[in-house]
C-alpha cells in the first residue's frame, strides 16, 4: 500500500539512520520522517514513539531531556547498526530486519 512503511522493519531503520545523523526531538523526527518518505506517509506519534522506546531499550537511541522535551541521539552502537542496515537496503531492497550485530 502507498504511503505505508512497514512498522517492523522500516520505521526502526529510519528513526535509528536519522538519529544517528544528527540528534532531534519527537516531532523532528517525525518530520524528517514525513520529508524522507513523501507526502503520502502517514506517521502516527504513538508509532514513532514506541519505535524510539524498543531502540532505546535495546541500546541503540539514548534520551536527554531539554527544556521539557527529550531530544535522542543513537548512540555508537546505534549508529553502527544504522550504516549496516541502510547498507542492507541499498544493496538488497525494502523490508529487511536490522541485523542483530554490527
Amino acid at each position: 500500500m502507498p504511503g505505508r512503511v512497514d512498522q517492523r522493519y522500516e520505521l526502526p531503520l529510519a528513526v535509528l539512520g536519522l538519529l544517528a545523523e544528527r540528534e532531534m526531538d519527537g516531532g523532528e523526527v517525525i518530520a524528517e520522517l514525513r520529508a524522507l518518505l513523501g507526502l503520502g506517509y502517514r506517521c502516527a506519534w504513538d508509532s514513532v514513539d514506541s519505535t524510539i522506546e524498543a531502540l532505546e531499550s535495546e541500546g541503540l537511541v539514548e534520551s536527554d531531556p531539554r527544556g521539557g522535551a527529550a531530544i535522542y541521539r543513537a548512540t555508537t552502537a546505534g549508529a553502527g547498526r544504522a550504516a549496516v542496515g541502510w547498507r542492507a537496503v541499498e544493496q538488497f531492497g525494502r523490508g529487511l530486519t536490522l541485523p542483530a550485530t554490527v
